[in-house]
């Protein structure tokens, strides 16, 4: 294919089709979260709280702002033991 043939796409259409897919993604995050592979379970959780959460950083908070905070909690694992 050469670059030519290649069809600009509207940030609308990427929307679109990102929105269909949606469901499907997040819950193959929520699956991943349960891998037995550590980083791909941290990924996970990363992905799903960045995501979902706001950047505090860049939202105003004001005495007048009714905030409320849902906590989840998730088990501890057991530690992982190498063989030695």
């Amino acid at each position: 294919m050469k670059q030519t043939d290649i069809k600009p796409v509207s940030k609308q259409t990427l929307y679109q089709i990102a929105s269909r897919h949606s469901r499907k993604a997040i819950d193959r995050i929520v699956e991943l979260m349960d891998s037995k592979n550590e980083n791909v379970a941290l990924g996970a959780c990363k992905t799903l709280l960045n995501k979902s959460i706001p950047d505090l950083k860049a939202t105003k908070l004001s005495t007048t702002d009714d905030i409320r905070v849902n906590v989840v909690y998730f088990p501890e694992k057991k530690p992982l033991t190498k063989n030695l």
